[in-house]
């Protein structure tokens, strides 16, 4: 656990990762949970069909590998498409506005993230990974 990723396949539900170093640009996948099977997976982590191991029988729960500030472009479902670091311009789809580890509470993105639990980006939202717990404030642009 801790590796992260680089989603590398062409459609918007990739299930092509490379890994890579936590601190590269395009690593925007952390790798939260090794579960038994995609039932182990909490709907916020990305649930995608294949582990980036085939040499394992397990499935890799993602998370995003985020700090306050950075943007990516999403693809299809969020949280669970595709996502994509990229510079905060027009290309980007949201902003991360606030990072907390160590708490899995929406309600520290404020009231308008915690009322809104569909999953769009019309509005704040805010993403909750139980294990390990740490919430993401997430902003649309």
């Amino acid at each position: 656990m801790g590796d992260c990723l680089e989603a590398t396949g062409e459609g918007a539900k990739t299930s092509s990762f490379r890994q890579v170093d936590c601190s590269a640009p395009q690593a925007a996948y952390r790798v939260a949970i090794v579960a038994d099977s995609l039932e182990g997976c909490a709907s916020s982590y990305g649930s995608f069909d294949l582990p980036y191991s085939r040499s394992s029988n397990h499935m890799y729960c993602l998370m995003l590998n985020a700090v306050a500030g950075d943007c990516f472009r999403q693809q299809i479902d969020f949280p669970t498409g595709r996502a994509t670091k990229v510079h905060c311009d027009d290309s980007a789809t949201y902003r991360i506005t606030a990072v907390s580890e160590g708490v899995a509470n929406r309600a520290v993105c404020g009231d308008e993230a915690r009322a809104n639990s569909a999953n769009a980006l019309d509005r704040p939202r805010a993403l909750v990974y139980p294990q390990p717990p740490t919430t993401l404030c997430v902003d649309p642009l």
